[in-house]
C-alpha cells in the first residue's frame, strides 16, 4: 500500500508539458519539478510512470480538468482564517532614552513576547497544474495507487496575533499588551493519492478515486511586521523591543511550514474529498487499454 506523498512544490517555475508536445500538466521527478523521463522511478520508489501510456495520459487530463477545478472550488470554500499558534519571545538590553552630560537620566528595558494566531488569505490561492508524480502498481490491468501533486504557486498570506511586554522605563514598570500583524509569503502546493481500478460496468477504462488531500508549503518568509502596544507616542519608547519582536517573528517562518500544513489540510480534505469525487466519472473510458 502506498503512503500519501507530501510533495513540496516551489513556484513560480517554468513548466513543460508532461507528455512532450500537447500533454497536460507539469513534469514531476524525484525532487519535485525536475524533468521526468518516459520511464522514471516514482517519488516513493514505486513503479516507473509510463508517460506515453494511454491511461496515464487520460488520468492526467482528468486531473487537470475536473479534479483541478474541484480542488480550487474547495479551496475557495475554506474558512476566512486558519488558526495557528506560533510564538516568539526575547528581551532588550537597557537603552538610554534621556541622556545628560552627567549620565543617563532615563533608560528603558523590556522582556517581550508575540504570538501569531491566525493566517488569512489561503482561500484565494488557486492550483494551476496537477499530475501524477509516482505510481505503485500496474495499469494493465489497472490496479494501482498513484501520488498526485499540484502547484498553486507563490501566495501572500496575512498573519495576525498578539504582543505583550514587561517593560521598565525611567524607573516605572509597565506591562503593555498589543497586536502584531505580518505578511507571510510561501510557495503553496497540494498533494493527494489516487486509487486506480478497473471499471465495474463492463466498459474499457479505469475508475479513479482521490483521497488524502494535503496542503504543502515551502519557502516561507515573514515580512511587513507591524507591532503596536496602543500607547500612542509612548510606543516610540519601546522601539528596541518592537524591533526585537519583529526579528523574533521573522525567525519563526520555517516553523510555519508544518503549522500551516497541519491546520489547513484537514479543512481541505473535508471540502475537496466530496467535491473531487463527485466530479469524477464513474468510468474513465480509455481506448485500447491493455
Amino acid at each position: 500500500m502506498l503512503a500519501i506523498a507530501c510533495l513540496t512544490l516551489a513556484a513560480p517555475v517554468e513548466r513543460e508539458p508532461l507528455f512532450g508536445g500537447g500533454g497536460l500538466g507539469p513534469r514531476y521527478g524525484p525532487g519535485g519539478l525536475a524533468p521526468l523521463g518516459p520511464q522514471t522511478t516514482g517519488l516513493l520508489g514505486g513503479s516507473a510512470v509510463p508517460s506515453t501510456d494511454p491511461a496515464v495520459i487520460a488520468i492526467n487530463s482528468l486531473l487537470n480538468d475536473q479534479v483541478r477545478q474541484a480542488i480550487n472550488d474547495a479551496i475557495g470554500n475554506l474558512p476566512n482564517s486558519i488558526p495557528i499558534s506560533e510564538g516568539a519571545s526575547g528581551s532588550t538590553g537597557s537603552t538610554c532614552i534621556i541622556p545628560s552630560p552627567f549620565g543617563c537620566v532615563c533608560s528603558v528595558s523590556a522582556d517581550y513576547h508575540a504570538t501569531i494566531k491566525d493566517i488569512t488569505g489561503l482561500k484565494s490561492v488557486s492550483v494551476s497544474s496537477i499530475g501524477i508524480t509516482s505510481l505503485d502498481g500496474t495499469l494493465s490491468p489497472p490496479q494501482a495507487s498513484a501520488s498526485i501533486g499540484g502547484s498553486a504557486g507563490a501566495a501572500s498570506l496575512g498573519a495576525t496575533g498578539s504582543a505583550g511586554a514587561s517593560a521598565n522605563a525611567c524607573g516605572v514598570s509597565i506591562d503593555p499588551s498589543g497586536s502584531a500583524s505580518a505578511t507571510v509569503n510561501a510557495d503553496v502546493g497540494v498533494s493527494a493519492t489516487a486509487n486506480i481500478s478497473p471499471c465495474t460496468n463492463g466498459q474499457t477504462g479505469v475508475k479513479v478515486g482521490v483521497s488524502g488531500f494535503k496542503f504543502n508549503f515551502s519557502g516561507t518568509r515573514i515580512s511587513r511586521v507591524s507591532v503596536s502596544f496602543g500607547l500612542g507616542p509612548l510606543d516610540s519608547l519601546l522601539n528596541d523591543m518592537i524591533s526585537g519582536i519583529t526579528s523574533a517573528l521573522q525567525a519563526v517562518a520555517p516553523s510555519l511550514v508544518g503549522d500551516l500544513a497541519n491546520e489547513a489540510s484537514p479543512a481541505l480534505q473535508s471540502l475537496a474529498s466530496t467535491a473531487v469525487n463527485s466530479a469524477l466519472p464513474e468510468c474513465l473510458q480509455i481506448p485500447n487499454l491493455g
